[in-house]
């Protein structure tokens, strides 16, 4: 083999977490792979070596690596991805306006209520509350966004230790 598979690149281990190569176009040209950055959902690049360079690039003190592509240019990469991978990959990276609606609740952070929670976003963001409903609902079911009583929390905001009263907290993927 004169090129490292993109299966076995690891590195930064303290960071990346491969979760399934997307695409591999072989030996002196591109991989594509869906992986976790510091725990969040990211899709990376990068070329294959071959020949008298078997490590490709990106890499670091000679280890082979990739490139994690911003936030803003995944939509586009998702989007030419055939169906049954863009299926696979949508639970993982997240669109802008989900990214938006997630930093905004953390922002919020502890509400005395979840649907008045839910209505301060809608606000917030100019949308319908049902529109912001059906967001948060999918990001709930994907477990990226958690909404729910916190008795620790509650506890030191003079709520009782069963969770039931004191509010909701919310956290996002990177919270």
């Amino acid at each position: 083999m004169t090129y490292i598979p993109p299966e076995e690149v690891t590195s930064p281990q303290r960071h990346w977490h491969l979760i399934k190569v997307l695409n591999d176009k072989g030996e002196g040209d591109s991989a594509l792979a869906l992986g976790r950055w510091d725990n969040k959902g990211v899709l990376a690049v990068r070329w294959n070596g071959g020949g008298d360079t078997p490590v490709g690039n990106p890499q670091s003190r000679g280890l082979p690596t990739w490139f994690i592509l911003p936030d803003e240019y995944s939509e586009a990469v998702i989007s030419i991805l055939r169906e049954e991978t863009r299926e696979f990959v949508r639970p993982y990276i997240l669109t802008p306006r989900e990214r938006e609606v997630i930093k905004l609740a953390v922002t919020q952070g502890r509400f005395t209520d979840h649907v008045k929670a839910l209505q301060n976003l809608a606000a917030e963001l100019g949308e319908k509350d049902e529109t912001i409903f059906a967001v948060v609902a999918s990001l709930v079911q994907r477990h990226t966004l958690h909404m729910d009583t916190d008795p620790a929390r509650n506890i030191a905001a003079g709520g009782a230790a069963t969770g039931t009263t004191g509010g909701w907290y919310v956290a996002g993927p990177d919270a």
